[in-house]
């Protein structure tokens, strides 16, 4: 037996006499002392009503015995409750309360109501890295004890920082009931988790309602989401994965619960205060009126006490009016007259809770003043006091009644607005507050002429947006992916004494670009590559949502003067709107007075003859209006034109230096993964991309989805709500480990390369460089493919770039293995440009015949065999077959000998030859003047005087012989004489070079 401490015992026997000596002050228990209460449910779904005293109001006493109650599964309707301390009926809430039955409802929360619960959490994983390349938590000090949903009053939020953060509420259902609940989701940034798990901590219900959708600013959406019989526990859980820690999130907001299939309800709930129930059996409660309040559990509002009070919708006291000020009116225009005029009119914002006669109030300024309208915007014109779009064919500059376009000429259609007297058609204003109030007019933007301006009074937190809704673009299906569809130009200013933002959006969350704090005037251009229907907005808050609220949640209205200034917006190439202008069409072109029908795909109008001609080969229009041949764009090195309308490459490429190269092998779908990263608010991550390398022109894109994993919904073309579809893609993973449910989460999908720009072996190309990052051996690559994506964003405004840079090495075989560079995280050192290297046997050119080495085996039985084999890495596709021939009956070596001692005979014979012919000539010459000699002594002949014995040019050898018919020479003196000729030597060493005569003498008679 355990040994017990003396004093333990002690503490035990104080414990107890304490309780008997209480439980001795207590009187013993009445009948008035008992209430009722059922018991749990048995088996049988059956409970019992039994009595039971008040805690530590009563000892002892007698209750009634217990009685059979209402079965488990039993609840009142609406507006009704159980009276359990009487006869067990459904009864009619009295005034000033409500009831849903079997079901409750939380729309007050000025404090977290009962029954739910608050957590946050983060990931600690060391092993894992930020974005920025910094270390994981275990690094970071992450107090998520100040990271929670907050009651806000009309509304709890959560803004997302270092950690997640649950919202958690417990309900046990006697019946299959479903849960409904508003809520507010705008920022990309932001995982919005919805979540149901029975007792056993399983999630049951549809993965269809796990992900709830992202609305637009100041949108309030209502999910209903069907419960079990049983146990249900019900998350709102929010993440963040915004991957700078200086970025601030959006808030998550929810205004409204309801949950039904609950068991009874023995009393019905009092109205929140503001609100009122002036009839039995209320389901719920009716706000107040203005300048009327309520308190809590009211049947009536009560009005305010003087004039000098006021008080808005749904109020729970009145306020003393403020004086009024030049914030709480605002100025408008009246439609202008037949003189072309307008009136200046002043208003009071409604409701007007101001009063002019205090001390320091202002008036209303004089209305009526009229002053000259301004011009029509372009491509409108003036009738009917109003400004409207000119008619089909026709152009206006604003000033001037629309005129028709010339002959092969159509409008150039588009939206321009300048002036701001009445807002422009297709554009619309709208104030979101965060509850009911805060915006000092419905729309909050107000127009003023020559500019339009967000408005003044509007409180801290609202989100002034304007909308421009453009149905469509003309003449741009033949265009091809890098095609300008049509770009929105717009100039603005912002007038602020805080951290004020205006938001220039795309569709429904792109985020283009955003500008911060006080702005002086900005010329902004953006250029966009689709045709379909687009929206464009310019939302404006006055500062950071988690300053827009005090302490105790109330609204803020501490920059109610800073607003957002837009002086002109313009659209090109739209369907709808006006013409300023006219553009010549091609042609013989049919024209339908909206718009030319445009060249067939692929050509260009000649602007020399105004008719349609085709682009050259290899070339793609990337133009709307593709004038002249500067409009037909020459595909990038390696790739080809499919149609004119995009470039691409079948896989295959020949270099300048005749390699040649067949990526076949690697075509189509490849993924791979990144490295395990951290957000900056601590959620775990990791990056997955989808690439498709070449191939087939008409299926050269993959997918990357969002919530894929998770039930997400595709559409037609295979891409869901927020996914894309490209030739390179990445996704955001959020693994199941970092999520409920054991689901991983895709997000935040985006395009990392829309179209191919190139394929080459030139490391340098255009605005591409390959040489940033190698493999660790510092190989660059082999050929790189270049991509480009055309979507800017606000952290990359140019778009995306990636580059893919093919390493040979034989073995890898298969697919190869995709690498990311080892200096950059996750394959890019700035998010906008990334780098992958492929490794693999196929990377390798295809062997060329210089590849090869020869090697000839020796002769065998007169066959000599010759072989060829690789001396370079390369791909085999045809090895050279080997070849057989006769062998010689000699050596090659002994051949070549042979040859050399016959060149070197022919020369010496061709020498001779040439010696002989030449001593004959001088021998011939020798004689000739012998000769003479001979004869000039017999005969006495004078002869004449020479000073050399050559003979002239134009003497000719006559005689291949010389015979001397007066010689008494002999012949061996004469061979003598030939070689003595030839060594060019005689007894005086000079025989022919100067012959000395002696003068003539007389001949003897």
């Amino acid at each position: 037996m355990a040994f017990i401490p003396k004093a333990w015992l002690l503490l035990v026997a104080l414990i107890v006499c304490i309780l008997v000596a209480s439980s001795a002050d207590l009187s013993t228990c009445k009948p008035q002392d008992f209430h009722y209460e059922f018991t749990e449910c048995d088996p049988k779904g059956g409970r019992w009503r039994v009595q039971v005293p008040t805690p530590g109001a009563c000892k002892g006493g007698t209750p009634k015995p217990p009685v059979r109650g209402k079965e488990c599964s039993f609840s009142c309707e609406s507006g009704q409750f159980l009276d359990v301390q009487g006869d067990q009926e459904c009864h009619p809430c009295p005034t000033g309360t409500y009831s849903l039955g079997g079901g409750v409802r939380f729309e007050n929360w000025d404090d977290v109501p009962e029954g739910f619960q608050l957590a946050s959490d983060s990931v600690q994983d060391s092993e894992w890295d930020y974005w920025d390349g910094s270390k994981g938590p275990a690094d970071v000090d992450l107090n998520c004890t100040q990271s929670a949903w907050l009651p806000r009053g009309a509304f709890i939020s959560s803004t997302p920082d270092l950690c997640s953060q649950s919202l958690i509420f417990s309900a046990k259902l006697v019946k299959p009931g479903k849960v409904t609940y508003t809520y507010q989701h705008t920022d990309t940034n932001v995982l919005f988790n919805f979540l149901v798990q029975n007792d056993e901590c399983r999630s049951y219900a549809d993965t269809t309602y796990k992900w709830p959708r992202r609305t637009e600013t100041g949108e309030w959406s209502t999910v209903e989401v069907p419960l079990k019989t049983g146990q249900n526990i019900i998350y709102w859980k929010t993440m963040g994965i915004i991957f700078d820690r200086q970025q601030s999130t959006k808030p998550v907001l929810i205004k409204r619960i309801e949950l039904t299939g609950v068991a009874y309800t023995s009393e019905c709930t009092a109205c929140s205060n503001g609100t009122y129930a002036d009839v039995e059996g209320m389901t719920e409660c009716r706000a107040c009126a203005a300048d009327t309040f309520a308190v809590r559990g009211a049947r009536e509002c009560t009005p305010c006490g003087s004039d000098k009070e006021y008080a808005v919708v749904g109020s729970s006291a009145c306020l003393a009016r403020p004086p009024c000020t030049m914030r709480d009116y605002f100025q408008t225009h009246t439609a202008c007259d037949e003189n072309k005029e307008t009136q200046i009119m002043y208003q009071w914002i409604k409701p007007k809770v101001c009063l002019e006669d205090l001390e320091g109030a202002v008036h209303l300024p004089a209305s009526g003043v009229k002053t000259s309208c301004p011009p029509c915007n372009l491509g409108m014109y003036y009738t009917n006091s109003t400004c409207e779009f000119c008619p089909p064919n026709t152009f206006s500059n604003g000033n001037q009644p629309c005129r028709p376009c010339q002959a092969s000429t159509t409008p150039d259609r588009g939206l321009s607005y300048k002036w701001w007297n009445t807002m422009p058609p297709f554009l619309t204003a709208d104030c979101f507050p965060n509850d009911d109030t805060g915006c000092a007019t419905p729309t909050g933007w107000q127009l003023a002429g020559d500019h339009i301006h967000s408005g003044t009074g509007h409180a801290d937190d609202v989100y002034l947006v304007l909308s421009l809704t453009v149905s469509g673009f003309r003449s741009v299906t033949q265009l091809g992916t890098k095609a300008e569809v049509g770009r929105v130009t717009f100039e603005f200013e912002l007038q602020c004494t805080s951290d004020c933002i205006l938001f220039f959006i795309k569709d429904k969350d792109m985020v283009i670009k955003s500008w911060t704090g006080d702005t002086k005037t900005t010329h902004f251009s953006y250029v966009f590559y689709s045709d379909k229907p687009t929206i464009f907005r310019w939302a404006f808050t006055k500062t950071q949502w988690d300053k827009a609220f005090t302490i105790t949640g109330k609204k803020k209205y501490d920059f109610a003067d800073d607003m957002a200034i837009i002086r002109s917006i313009a659209v090109t190439n739209t369907k709808d709107g006006g013409a300023s202008a006219c553009k010549p069409c091609p042609l013989g072109s049919p024209n339908d007075g909206n718009s030319c029908i445009p060249c067939p795909a692929g050509n260009y109008i000649d602007t020399k003859t105004s008719k349609c001609k085709e682009c050259p080969s290899n070339t793609v229009v990337q133009e709307s209006n593709p004038y002249d041949l500067k409009s037909c764009e020459k595909c990038g090195s390696g790739t080809r034109a499919k149609d004119h309308q995009f470039c691409y490459s079948d896989c295959k490429l020949t270099l300048p230096n005749q390699q040649t190269f067949d990526f076949s092998a690697l075509q189509g779908w490849h993924s791979m993964r990144g490295s395990n990263l951290f957000t900056g608010s601590g959620t775990a991550f990791y990056h997955s991309f989808n690439l498709s390398l070449c191939g087939s022109p008409d299926d050269y894109s993959v997918i990357c989805t969002n919530n894929a994993t998770s039930g997400g919904v595709l559409e037609d073309d295979g891409v869901n709500e927020d996914g894309v579809k490209a030739a390179i893609c990445r996704t955001t993973v959020i693994p199941s480990s970092s999520t409920d449910g054991g689901h991983a989460l895709t997000a935040q999908s985006v395009s990392l390369g829309d179209h191919l720009v190139a394929v080459t072996n030139e490391t340098l190309y255009e605005k591409f460089n390959a040489e940033l990052t190698s493999l660790a051996n510092g190989d660059t690559g082999t050929v790189h493919f270049y991509f480009h994506s055309l979507s800017s964003t606000q952290a990359c405004p140019d778009g995306r770039n990636t580059i893919i840079s093919m390493h040979c090495n034989l073995t890898y075989t298969g697919k190869g293995a995709i690498l990311m560079p080892a200096s950059y995280l996750d394959g890019t050192s700035d998010g906008c440009t990334f780098h992958f290297h492929w490794v693999s046997m196929y990377s390798c050119p295809i062997c060329a015949e210089s590849d090869y080495a020869v090697v000839m085996e020796q002769c065998k039985k007169g066959v000599q065999n010759t072989h060829y084999i690789k001396a370079k890495k390369c791909i085999e596709v045809t090895k050279p077959a080997m070849k057989t021939q006769e062998c010689r009956m000699l050596p090659f070596e002994i051949q070549l000998v042979i040859a050399a001692a016959v060149f070197v005979a022919l020369i010496l014979c061709i020498l001779v030859v040439h010696f002989w012919k030449k001593n004959r000539k001088l021998e011939y010459k020798y004689s000739k003047l012998s000769q003479r000699q001979t004869h000039s002594e017999k005969e006495d002949i004078e002869l004449p005087a020479a000073e050399t014995c050559a003979i002239d040019d134009d003497e000719e050898e006559q005689y291949d012989s010389v015979e001397f018919s007066n010689s008494s020479s002999s012949t061996g003196k004469k061979l003598f004489n030939k070689l003595k000729a030839m060594t060019g030597k005689d007894d005086s060493d000079n025989p022919f070079e100067n012959i000395k005569l002696t003068e003539k003498t007389p001949v003897l008679s």
